[in-house]
């Protein structure tokens, strides 16, 4: 008997290793695959899914592109064929005899334009080249616009990924606060459920009364229905944030707690920047109005046919010559057009102050409310002390059939409502964070 219980342990131990090492590759195989439902996780989608990050992203290489464009323009040479033909009759009278007359030769009375134009017509064909010169200038203006343009849309970039995590967060917080709710109620309906396995104990020995049971038993579907109520309100918002975030589909585990801390040491910076590139393009954009008043000198040749008469193969010929161009009075729109750049620049700078100034007042505003609710969660942490010494009296009562189920029900209660006030009042407090940090870089 004990050699055949040997055997059979035997082949068990060699089963084991043999299929050891295979179960251990197969549970980190799939613990490989076991998502983590962060809120970095959710940032991270978001900005990957973003349509308005996308466009921004684009805008930087148009931006590069407009660039180019226009170095191309004030120093490529430009090609073009220019070709035109027209043709001018008359109805001759002379003699009193109407006639027509394509091309006009000795001719006194006719009908038509003048003889200058329709003698022969014209015909021209040509290819021609036009090259600016002198403009480099020119082209470090509008690269200056456009290293500005960058820094805005740089900036208008990290200003769009803070106000998309800033979303983020706040939806997964609201989610998570239901989410705790959710096993908040599930914490109060097992809790119930052992008391009221003690309570039929107690019941059967007719220390308590059935009603007393029953009393105990509503309180647990109270709290049955709440969790109810905390699943579909979770399902919503959860559904918001996915929809946020661009992810398609739904999330089955359990959302990851959060302990977001206060940035200490930051500026303005982000918004700041923003009054600092529109200040800067308006300068920009007033020298770039006055490069029309500087002078544009360019040299031009063209080859080809050029003729009044019907063409012939000597009519074939070619010519060059430069072009000079200088912007001289335009009734002072460029007076104008400073005063316009100046007032623009006061209503910038303004408008920068009152948001340092509106900055500063929020971010110490919510610094408040943060050292509010601190002080409310302790007085919280006191309360639930003081609740849970008193249950432990109760309870001892409770076995000794010395205590009415009434204000054991009661004191259930408050130490729910006290808890449920901590639970919110912590994450009202990682809401306030947010928003801080949101204000501050």
């Amino acid at each position: 008997m004990g050699l055949k219980i040997f055997g059979i342990q035997f082949i068990i131990q060699l089963a084991m290793k043999k299929y050891l090492l295979p179960i251990i590759m197969l549970h980190i195989f799939l613990s490989g695959f076991s998502q983590s439902y962060s809120v970095d996780f959710f940032v991270q989608k978001a900005k990957e899914n973003s349509p308005l990050l996308h466009q921004q992203n684009s805008k930087s290489e148009i931006i590069s592109l407009d660039l180019e464009q226009i170095k191309r323009v004030y120093t490529k040479p430009q090609i073009f064929i220019d070709a035109n033909f027209s043709f001018s009759p008359i109805i001759s009278t002379d003699n009193n005899t109407s006639r027509f007359i394509p091309i006009a030769e000795n001719v006194a009375d006719y009908y038509g334009y003048d003889l200058g134009v329709t003698d022969g017509g014209q015909y021209q064909a040509v290819v021609e080249i036009n090259k600016p010169l002198f403009n480099s200038k020119k082209i470090e203006i509008f690269k200056q616009k456009a290293d500005i343009l960058q820094q805005e849309n740089g900036n208008n970039i990290r200003l769009t990924t803070k106000e998309l995590e800033y979303s983020v967060k706040h939806q997964y917080l609201l989610c998570l606060i239901a989410q705790k709710e959710i096993d908040f109620a599930e914490k109060n309906t097992n809790f119930l459920f052992q008391e009221i396995k003690t309570m039929e104990k107690l019941v059967e020995n007719a220390i308590y009364r059935p009603t007393d049971l029953s009393l105990l038993k509503i309180e647990q579907r109270n709290y049955l229905i709440q969790s109810k109520k905390y699943r579909a309100i979770y399902r919503q918002r959860l559904a918001n944030l996915l929809i946020l975030c661009g992810i398609a589909g739904t999330v089955s585990e359990k959302l990851e707690d959060v302990n977001f801390e206060l940035n200490s040491g930051g500026t303005d910076a982000i918004f700041i920047e923003k009054f600092t590139t529109d200040s800067l393009k308006i300068i920009a954009n007033r020298q770039i109005d006055n490069v029309k008043y500087k002078p544009q000198l360019s040299v031009f040749a063209n080859a080809g046919l050029n003729a009044i008469y019907l063409p012939d193969y000597k009519r074939f010929g070619l010519g060059f010559g430069l072009k000079f161009s200088w912007l001289l009075f335009d009734g002072k729109q460029a007076n104008i057009s400073k005063q316009k750049s100046e007032i623009s620049l006061n209503n910038i700078a303004f408008e920068k102050q009152k948001v340092i100034s509106d900055n500063e007042l929020k971010r110490k505003n919510i610094i408040e409310q943060i050292d509010a609710v601190n002080e409310q969660i302790v007085l919280r942490n006191e309360q639930i002390n003081a609740y849970n010494d008193l249950l432990k009296i109760y309870k001892i009562k409770i076995s000794q059939g010395r205590m009415s189920i009434i204000n054991f029900t009661e004191i259930l209660k408050k130490i729910a409502d006290t808890e449920k006030e901590k639970l919110l009042l912590e994450m009202q407090k990682q809401i306030l964070i947010n928003a801080y940090n949101f204000w501050i870089q």
